[in-house]
């Protein structure tokens, strides 16, 4: 039976060539814009399920009271980790790192300049990297270790046994090579070429709560449920240190690895948004473009409906079933999908480089993959179904008397839900054309958008330890060529904001006052060289650094704006060994209105638990330092 009806069905594609071409070329389309979608958004969902034990971890992030406004940060205290497996039974493994930094790395005439992180002893446990050499428990024990990747090693040394070999960093101390690591693949949310140990990045004056500038992941025990463990979480900040995060009602609460990529946004101490608002508007496209195409296909067979009515008549009236002629139709609509299905393999395959360019993802079709197949086999039957479903129902209602009497009506009369699928097709269409065309406008918007500097020959560059110590010289000789008008150096890149720092006082302050402000440290020649321009007072002098101090406080870290911007360390902003007390301070416009200050020159600010006293010298006009679909940032500006 099934033989038959498939025969029928390549007979009638062959017999209606042109109407056969019309409709897998329209599917096809269809299938392929959702395939390419499908894929893309397979991929976010992927992120760090390749680690074994995923499940059980979890990144530590603080939710802070900031005058009213719940603001999370994922910047944490030195001594969290082991305040936590201390009062957590149910935390297997507790570890800190720092912030993802660039190092000089030689070995004899090969030098590299890359991404690494400083990381606690059992950072290879908790995130069970797959080790291509050494021990995951010992490698990151010794100060002066470095566990290298794959291509890194290689990039160093070879096709050598680096285990054991020295790495010299930044022109200041070798590291022996205790582990090599598997590349990791792209959708890893770290991202990192070498590990050091933590203890070779901290130094004493860090070790201590309130000195927020690490970041902080758990492993619990395997079967362990979150909601058990989360209310014992909330007080252990003000237990430990309770003068350093009472004010701010501070709590601790785990986010899920599984969460990392997709929500980055919260509010009110919630993962709210992020990535997954997008894979869910595109998800809803593909849909939308495919549910587009199967109303295409349904009303160009209710369409050639008069043409096949005769046949319908026929086999009924010898005897033809309604429910044979439904399977008839359906079996010849799911040989065109799937046919469509083929032809639209070929269309993903030609886009997908274009498509991965644009998007930052390196995505494939997962041929050898036996779940696609099985996943694809469900998509061309469910596809084949929904397409046909109305036209296999309409066809196989004829009535054989009135067919083959000449009396069937027009389709256009006739049927109503043909009516419904044209005025949903135009609906469909009408509804991605608007979004497509406010989504461009607002891409033209934020590209548009004064930035509140100039990005106009502007470069930028991460200053390692040799950059940091040369810098007069480096800047001296810049200047010299006659090829750089300025040069400068900040804490953080143009559009990163690394740490914001909490204000005590302010003229004006209410008693339920609380706010961190961004915060960003600069030299003299930071606004005149990104050609930033003051509305109010003067911009810094060399007269306005003062004697050192030790940074302390709710310092550091990523609030939720940070969250848009380029991850970055608090410790750039709170080392102890800081310029300071800070005498001068520079904010933008959203500062002085965040503070409420009509008149803020000469007005001064109080901040870090008291012991910077600052003189507001200059207002600067507002600048886009992170999201450009956002409102500017509050931001201080302190030199350095």
């Amino acid at each position: 039976m099934f033989t038959n009806y498939l025969r029928t069905a390549l007979r009638s594609m062959t017999k209606n060539k042109l109407y056969s071409s019309l409709n897998i070329l329209g599917l096809a389309v269809g299938l392929a814009v959702a395939l390419v979608i499908g894929l893309w958004a397979y991929y976010q969902y992927s992120f760090d399920r390749f680690l074994p034990g995923y499940a059980n971890c979890y990144q530590v992030r603080y939710k802070v009271n900031i005058g009213g406004d719940i603001q999370t940060i994922n910047a944490t205290a030195l001594p969290l980790a082991e305040a936590l497996k201390r009062e957590i039974p149910e935390v297997r493994y507790a570890v800190h790192t720092d912030y993802t930094a660039a190092h000089g790395l030689v070995a004899g005439a090969n030098q590299l300049y890359l991404p690494g992180i400083g990381a606690g002893a059992d950072f290879l446990q908790l995130f069970r990297y797959k080790l291509l050499r050494g021990d995951a428990v010992t490698s990151l024990t010794d100060r002066y270790s470095i566990v290298v990747s794959a291509s890194t090693a290689k990039a160093l040394f070879g096709n050598e046994d680096v285990i054991g070999k020295l790495v010299r960093i930044d022109n200041e101390h070798d590291l022996k090579v205790t582990a090599v690591m598997a590349d990791l693949p792209d959708n890893a949310t770290l991202k990192f070429s070498y590990i050091l140990p933590l203890s070779y990045k901290v130094n004493e004056a860090q070790g201590h709560w309130g000195y927020n500038v690490f970041e902080t992941f758990v492993a619990l025990q395997p079967g362990t449920d979150y909601a058990r463990v989360a209310p014992r979480l909330k007080s252990i900040l003000q237990k430990y240190s309770p003068d350093e995060y009472s004010a701010v009602k501070a709590e601790v609460f785990l986010q899920p690895m599984k969460d990392w990529h997709l929500f980055t946004d919260f509010k009110n101490g919630v993962a709210v948004g992020g990535m997954i608002d997008y894979v869910r508007l595109f998800l809803i496209i593909g849909v939308l473009v495919l549910a587009i195409a199967c109303i295409n296909f349904m009303n160009l067979c209710i369409a050639r409906g008069e043409r096949r009515a005769k046949e319908v008549g026929i086999r009924k009236a010898i005897g033809g079933r309604r429910i044979n002629l439904i399977v008839q139709f359906l079996t010849e609509t799911v040989l065109l999908v799937l046919v469509a299905f083929f032809v639209a393999l070929v269309l993903v395959q030609l886009s997908l480089p274009w498509f991965s360019e644009i998007t930052g993802c390196q995505l494939s079709v997962p041929y050898g993959s036996g779940m696609f197949w099985l996943t694809m086999l469900g998509y061309v039957l469910f596809t084949g179904v929904l397409a046909g479903a109305r036209p296999a129902f309409y066809l196989s209602g004829f009535r054989p008397v009135k067919v083959l009497k000449g009396k069937l009506n027009s389709w256009r009369s006739a049927s109503w839900p043909a009516k419904i699928l044209v005025i949903a097709q135009f609906s469909c269409s009408i509804a991605l054309i608007s979004s497509t065309i406010i989504v461009y406008q607002q891409i033209e918007h934020a590209r548009d958008r004064a930035a509140g500097y100039d990005i106009d020959r502007l470069m930028t560059t991460d200053m390692g330890g040799s950059l940091r110590q040369n810098y007069p010289a480096l800047r001296n000789d810049l200047l010299a060529s006659g090829l750089v008008s300025a040069v400068t150096r900040a804490d953080g890149g143009t559009t990163t904001i690394r740490s914001w720092w909490g204000v005590d006082q302010w003229p004006g302050k209410q008693p339920n006052d609380n706010l961190a402000m961004a915060t960003v440290f600069v030299d003299e020649a930071y606004f005149k060289t990104l050609g930033m321009k003051l509305v109010a007072g003067r911009e810094f002098a060399a007269a306005d650094t003062g004697s050192t101090v030790a940074g302390s406080g709710m310092a550091g870290g990523q609030g939720d704006a940070g969250n848009q911007g380029t991850s970055g360390a608090g410790s750039a902003a709170g080392t102890g060994n800081m310029a300071g007390p800070v005498g001068s301070v520079i904010i933008n416009e959203a500062a002085a209105r965040r503070l409420r200050l009509s008149s803020p020159l000469n007005q001064y600010i109080v901040m870090n638990g008291g012991q910077w006293k600052l003189r507001v010298v200059g207002v600067v006009k507002d600048a886009l330092m992170l999201s450009p679909y956002s409102p500017a940032e509050p931001t201080f500006f302190l030199n350095r």
